[in-house]
């Protein structure tokens, strides 16, 4: 059996450690392994501690050119979110050409974590968090009986983690339910982030979530003060949650929001002169 795997940027909890630790042990027996990170920020040229490099020594490859290209195609120098570390280097993370990379390498492996017109394939191991799309709390894992034991039993930060409320996980299942029979709604956060960039030629967004640098923490409270008495919540986030110099609101798209909204909500961006 063949493997094929991708992991998140910067949450901090081992999904890279774990899944060269998987990609490691799969290929001492035998099996034809393959386990990728397609973007990936903080990238520096030399680096052997990046995840990239991690990722190439559990395969057994050479950490050169070639190889880097096959596990990350998408790098970024700045240590941030892959979508700000692009917008930095003038760049933009495609969704088509992400989901070619995919496809291309998945053509070769039989197992992916990969998803490809909104439906999951098979997987080998699925990780996952309740607390954006499904408006809900914690997260899961879902993979084969032994690694799960193996995740409750040798996992450093589950270990002493208390179980989910029994409404959290209630209103979890439901929210998964929802999404599976009305994939129409999983479409309309981004269209709507699309329509808010789209007015203020910001660059085309790959999620519902829009961060808007602002530099200063206290432009950002501004920035906030001000939207807030335009009838709009939007977060500032600011140091130590971001680099110094960074900070950021970060404007967050749902379903339920109107087209009509979304356009006054811009109008107001552009207002208060939140973007220079």
């Amino acid at each position: 059996m063949s493997a094929y795997f991708i992991t998140a940027t910067g949450t901090g909890i081992g999904k890279t450690v774990l899944t060269t630790a998987l990609a490691y042990q799969l290929k001492e027996k035998g099996r034809n392994v393959m386990a990728v990170k397609p973007v990936i920020s903080g990238f520096e040229d030399g680096d052997l501690e990046n995840d990239t490099a991690l990722i190439a020594a559990s395969l057994g490859l050479s950490f050169n050119t070639e190889n880097i290209r096959k596990i990350s195609p998408f790098r970024y120098r700045a240590a941030i979110s892959p979508n700000l570390a692009a917008a930095i280097e003038r760049r933009e993370i495609e969704p088509e050409a992400l989901l070619d990379f995919c496809d291309k390498t998945i053509s070769s492996h039989d197992i992916s974590t990969c998803f490809k017109n909104g439906r999951r394939l098979d997987v080998p191991l699925q990780m996952g968090t309740f607390s954006k799309a499904a408006g809900s709390a914690g997260g899961y894992i879902a993979g084969d009986t032994a690694v799960i034991d193996l995740i409750k039993n040798r996992a450093r930060t589950l270990i002493y983690t208390t179980g989910l409320p029994p409404a959290v996980v209630g209103a979890s299942l439901k929210a998964l339910e929802i999404i599976e029979n009305h994939p129409e709604l999983c479409e309309k956060p981004i269209k709507k982030a699309a329509l808010f960039c789209r007015a203020l030629n910001l660059p085309t967004p790959v999620s519902s979530i829009v961060p808007v640098v602002v530099a200063e923490p206290e432009f950002a409270m501004k920035a906030y003060a001000d939207l807030m008495a335009e009838g709009f919540l939007v977060h500032p986030i600011r140091p130590p949650t971001v680099p110094e110099g960074t900070a950021r609101l970060r404007f967050s798209f749902s379903a339920v929001h109107k087209n009509e909204d979304v356009e006054r909500l811009a109008e107001m961006v552009r207002k208060h002169r939140i973007i220079k």
